[in-house]
């Protein structure tokens, strides 16, 4: 909606949104309820059939599965039931078995990403499919069960909980869900993330890593008062004297409510908040996961 508002702000027009099914959207456009459309709307395949104004966001085609699914390959959806939003591209692959090898069981449509996380969520499908950006959404429910789920699995689990992954990327992905999660508190602003360091690929558990950096922002941002600001920076360097690893730093800068020198001896311990009274005034879950983050960065020779 931001970026509808300043475009709309440069052609010196006042925009009326409205919102509208949006399997419904080529109908709204031809009898005049909307005048244009603007959402996650994939270009690709479709490039004739609208006017554009050119691509303003990269996003991918994401499947999402919880941690414990033995799917880790699209033709591990062969006969799986799987769950997307109505009229969406996913809807349109998947319903005409449009991915060579990958027939699914059957496609469940829904109105809304949030039902179709639902769906995942309470196990109804095996699977949902979405706009990358979308789908990053579901992490920052999830996130914290896959987490858990992963760390206690037994040593020699056929399933691999380590990969390759780019830091920046796994900024980039944290900031578009720390972002979203920060416009449900008014006046609040989260600043994008400041990258420093060389950006050659990590092998390890991202999820875990995302993880840590999300719930310390995420308690930033709730714990921020109206009009202060919260920013968070990364960097990746070469370790000192570790050939082969890699030292990241991330700081978060807040001027939220604060922790003080007693609790902050014991923040990484399992059922630890500071006070009870902050947690009804502000809500949320406190600093329960930090005892998780702890447990990992020990596992993992990491520093505090």
């Amino acid at each position: 909606m931001e970026i509808a508002k300043e475009a709309c702000r440069r052609l010196g027009v006042t925009p009326e949104f409205k919102q509208i099914s949006w399997q419904n959207k080529e109908a709204c456009l031809s009898d005049g309820t909307v005048d244009c459309l603007c959402g996650s709307f994939s270009m690709n395949g479709r490039e004739e059939s609208y006017a554009w104004a050119g691509p303003y966001m990269y996003s991918r085609q994401v499947v999402v599965v919880k941690a414990t699914s033995d799917i880790r390959t699209l033709r591990d959806l062969n006969g799986k039931y799987i769950a997307v939003q109505n009229a969406s591209k996913p809807d349109e692959l998947f319903s005409n078995d449009a991915i060579s090898g990958v027939s699914v069981k059957k496609v469940y449509s829904f109105a809304t990403m949030s039902a179709v996380f639902a769906a995942l969520k309470k196990e109804y499908v095996d699977a949902c499919a979405g706009h990358e950006t979308a789908c990053l959404l579901l992490e920052l429910v999830n996130d914290i069960i896959l987490m858990l789920n992963k760390a206690d699995r037994k040593r020699g689990d056929d399933i691999p909980t380590t990969a390759v992954f780019r830091l920046s990327e796994e900024v980039r992905k944290l900031y578009l869900i720390a972002a979203e999660q920060a416009k449900g508190y008014d006046g609040v602003t989260l600043e994008p993330p400041q990258f420093s360091g060389e950006d050659k690929p990590l092998v390890g558990e991202s999820l875990y890593l995302r993880q840590i950096m999300m719930n310390i922002i995420a308690n930033a941002v709730r714990y921020s008062k109206k009009g202060r600001t919260v920013r968070f920076s990364l960097s990746q360097n070469p370790a000192r004297n570790r050939d082969g690893y890699a030292e990241v730093h991330f700081v978060c800068e807040d001027n939220g409510i604060g922790m003080s020198k007693e609790f902050q001896k014991s923040m990484f311990e399992p059922f630890t908040q500071e006070n009870t009274s902050s947690v009804s005034r502000f809500g949320g879950v406190g600093l329960f996961h930090c005892a998780k983050a702890g447990k990992y960065t020990e596992r993992n020779h990491g520093g505090g």
